[in-house]
């Protein structure tokens, strides 16, 4: 996964708004790294509510992400 796809899934989590990314980059440097951190270091971060936690652990990345590649490709976007 690229920093790219990974700032895409955060953008599609329900209740993950820009200034929460923002907040998680900011901490973890990139979005990527924002994906791969255990629960415990997102619950670190401050202001962030455990209801968005929980998205952003139980959302299913591969799938969204199989399913946006399967979209463009229906309409030949490269």
């Amino acid at each position: 996964m690229t920093n790219q796809e990974a700032l895409i899934i955060l953008n599609a989590i329900p209740g993950v708004g820009n200034r929460t990314i923002r907040r998680l980059v900011k901490h973890f440097e990139t979005p990527l790294r924002v994906l791969q951190v255990p629960e415990n270091a997102l619950r670190a971060v401050p202001g962030i509510p455990s209801k968005v936690i929980q998205q952003i652990i139980q959302f299913s990345r591969d799938t969204f992400l199989q399913n946006e590649y399967n979209c463009a490709s229906q309409h030949r976007v490269e």
